[in-house]
């Protein structure tokens, strides 16, 4: 997955039974490893973490890319092999698969080696793959329609769960707040979360 320009990451279980990310900054050959995402949703960081975007207490450790495969072999193995395949879309002008809407035809460059990583907790597909909902360290949630790859919804929620404003954000980057959704896709996820996920219906 690509949630920030320049910075290339996987979400997979370990050998533990939990998920774990690893993110591969591709400027700065700095890799950072989530080796256990909490199976806790409650942010319970009192203090905000001085280079991730996260109130989670995951535990997060940085090094550099030679020790990272080393030490990940396969898994740094793979994100390598997905960068070379996005480079081969590229060239022929074809759009990198998995890229969230917006980073498909953006011409901004990567991110500041400043900027606050972030990266997957969760990830939601809809038994017929209709939607996949995402859950973002920094409390963000990103939803992608398979059906229109040029469209996805985002939103972001408080400490305390409570969902602010929802957009829409086109492949051009263009972001478009909205109250009442006129594509039927929070429709979907609320009932895929009713009825897969939860159980009983809660707000996405």
């Amino acid at each position: 997955y690509c949630l920030q320009p320049g910075r290339v990451g996987v979400l997979y279980p370990n050998t533990r039974g939990a998920l774990s990310t690893v993110v591969v900054d591709l400027q700065s050959k700095l890799v950072m490893f989530v080796s256990e995402i909490s199976n806790s949703d409650s942010t319970v960081l009192e203090h905000s973490h001085p280079h991730v975007a996260t109130s989670y207490p995951d535990s997060v450790t940085f090094m550099p890319l030679d020790q990272a495969r080393l030490q990940l072999g396969s898994v740094v193995a793979g994100i390598q092999n997905y960068i070379d395949e996005c480079n081969a879309c590229r060239r022929q002008n074809r759009p990198p698969p998995n890229i969230m809407a917006p980073y498909i035809h953006s011409h901004e460059g990567p991110v500041s080696h400043h900027t606050k990583w972030a990266y997957i907790r969760r990830a939601y597909p809809h038994p017929d793959n209709r939607v996949i909902v995402f859950r973002l360290s920094n409390r963000r949630t990103q939803v992608l329609i398979p059906t229109d790859p040029n469209l996805e919804i985002r939103w972001m929620s408080d400490r305390a769960g409570t969902v602010g404003v929802k957009y829409y954000v086109e492949s051009n980057g263009k972001a478009e707040p909205f109250k009442v959704d006129r594509t039927g896709v929070i429709d979907i996820v609320e009932d895929m979360f009713m009825n897969v996920y939860t159980g009983s219906k809660g707000r996405a």
